[in-house]
């Protein structure tokens, strides 16, 4: 199932746009402001963390949560260090968007314990 119909039954979300391509997601986001942005970790050719860091050179300060299946954890790591706010397997948008989403908005980090373990090691490196 897609993320907007996965979303559509939650009367707390409102989908504003979707986009299959960085260029879309520009146009998407043209005079918008949304308080969550879902975004798929596989969006474009160039690697994610250049799109967050074009995201925030531009002033969007959405909170994102990336979607993905099949993207390398470095790829992820980077992401989250560089303020992705969560990430959610393909396999869970069903069971579990919607809640990443509020989670999200109210300032909460959706991750697996895993991968947020392996942020806080990368973070912050065993000095010994």
């Amino acid at each position: 199932m897609s993320c907007a119909r996965s979303l559509a039954g939650d009367p707390g979300v409102r989908v504003v746009g979707l986009a299959r391509t960085p260029f879309e997601l520009a146009r998407a986001l043209l005079g918008r402001e949304p308080r969550v942005l879902v975004l798929s970790a596989r969006i474009g050719r160039r690697p994610l963390a250049s799109l967050l860091d074009a995201l925030s050179l531009v002033g969007v300060r959405s909170r994102i949560l990336l979607i993905g299946g099949r993207t390398s954890r470095t790829a992820l790591l980077d992401a989250l260090a560089r303020g992705a706010h969560g990430y959610l397997r393909t396999r869970a948008v069903d069971a579990w968007l919607a809640r990443a989403v509020h989670a999200v908005d109210a300032g909460e980090t959706w991750c697996s314990r895993r991968l947020g373990a392996a942020l806080l090691g990368r973070l912050f490196p065993d000095p010994s």
